[in-house]
C-alpha cells in the first residue's frame, strides 16, 4: 500500500493575490498546476493522505483562496517520493501555463514534501531526523 503525504502549498493557508485597487483577496479562481519536477507531465495529487480521490489538474482555488474540488476544501496529496512543480497561475492561463505568478520544486530532490524517506531540509534551520523532544514552551531538542 503506499504512503500519500501533503503538499506543503496545500492548505496550510490560503493564497491570496492583489487585485487593481491594491487590496489583498483570496486568489478565488487561480489554478495550481502540478508536473513531474523538471518536465511538463502533469502528476496526479489526491484529496486526502488515503490516495483515493485523484485531484484535477490544474487544482482550482475557491473563494477562500484554498485549493477546492466542488463545493469541498480539498488537500493535495503526493505519493512518497514523488517529486513535483507546482506552478501558480491566474484563472486565464493556459494550460499548459504561460504566464505564471511563480513556480517552485518540491520532492525527492530537492527535498520537500514531508517525506520521511528524505531527513534533511537543504539551505533550512530544521533537520528532520528523528522525534522531537519538548524542553519547554518555546524549546524542542
Amino acid at each position: 500500500m503506499a504512503t500519500f503525504y501533503e503538499l506543503p502549498l496545500a492548505n496550510d493557508f490560503p493564497y491570496f493575490v492583489v487585485n487593481s485597487s491594491g487590496a489583498s483577496v483570496p486568489a478565488s479562481g487561480y489554478k495550481l498546476f502540478l508536473y513531474s519536477t523538471g518536465s511538463s507531465s502533469k502528476i496526479t495529487t489526491y484529496t486526502d493522505s488515503t490516495g483515493g480521490t485523484p485531484n484535477a489538474n490544474p487544482v482550482l482555488l475557491g473563494s477562500t483562496g484554498l485549493p477546492q474540488s466542488g463545493a469541498n476544501v480539498v488537500g493535495i496529496w503526493l505519493a512518497q517520493g514523488q517529486t513535483v512543480k507546482a506552478v501558480f497561475s491566474p484563472s486565464t492561463d493556459t494550460d499548459p501555463p504561460s504566464s505564471p505568478i511563480w513556480t517552485r520544486d518540491f520532492g525527492a530532490n530537492p527535498p520537500g514534501i514531508n517525506d520521511p524517506t528524505e531527513n534533511v531540509l537543504v539551505n533550512s534551520e530544521w533537520v528532520l531526523a528523528g522525534t522531537p523532544t519538548f524542553v519547554s514552551t518555546t524549546s524542542f531538542s
